[in-house]
Parts: C-alpha cells; structure tokens; sequence
C-alpha cells in the first residue's frame, strides 16, 4: 500500500505571507502608539528646558533690577539666541501697601504659543520700591 505521503511544507503553503502581513499589521500598529508618545516626551523636555531657563534669567534680571532699578531690564544675549521668540513683559504689580512698587517679569516662549502654561513670572521689589 502506498501512501500519499505529503511534504510538510505543502500544508503550509502561503502561510509565510500570512506571517509577514500579521507582522507588518502588528509593527504599524506598535509604530502609530509609540511614534506620538515619544513626540510628547520630547516636547516635554523642551518645556522643562525652557522653564528653568526663564527662571534663570528672571533671577538674573531681577537682581540686576534690584541693584539699577532705573535701568529697563534686557534679556541676555545668551537667553536670546536660544530663545529668539521669547517676550519678555515688564509691568507694575499691585501690592496690598501702597508704599511697595512691585515688578512683575514674565517670560513666555513665543506668541504662537501662548495658550501653553509655559509662562514663567517673577515679582521684583526694587531698590528704593519702598516708600
């Protein structure tokens, strides 16, 4: 008796294809999660970047104003060719004595971007702000 004896490959044929489309299904769905999440990480680094740079920069503008008070305060040139869309906004602060003149100095990166929770505000006594 002869038996129609088969390859193994002949029950699996087209099963390869099978394979590799399962596989690209599953890459293209691994890459469309983790390609947004690593966008956001990176965005969120940028933010913290530039968080503690503004906080930086207002201390050191909020000591040179303490020590000139007359002088309009400037972003240093280092905070300006890293951030060249940053504003900078100066304006008087209300206090609960009429005799302190406070300062207020915010940062934010740019207009564009002002929505964002990204600002960064400093409130300055100067010298001579009181009475």
């Amino acid at each position: 008796m002869i038996r129609n004896r088969t390859t193994p490959t002949s029950h699996r044929r087209g099963s390869l294809i099978s394979e590799l489309v399962i596989c690209t299904v599953v890459m293209a769905v691994v890459a469309a999660v983790l390609i947004p999440s690593v966008v956001a990480v990176g965005r969120q680094r940028q933010t913290v970047r530039f968080e503690t740079h503004a906080l930086i920069e207002l201390n050191g503008l909020a000591a040179k104003l303490k020590s000139q008070p007359n002088k309009e305060p400037v972003l240093s040139e280092s905070f300006a060719a890293r951030y060249p869309r940053a504003e900078l906004s100066v304006s008087p602060r209300e206090s609960q004595s009429s005799e302190l003149k406070l300062i207020e100095l915010s940062l934010a990166p740019s207009e564009s971007r002002r929505n964002t929770k990204t600002f960064e505000v400093i409130v300055v006594l100067p010298a001579g702000g009181a009475g």
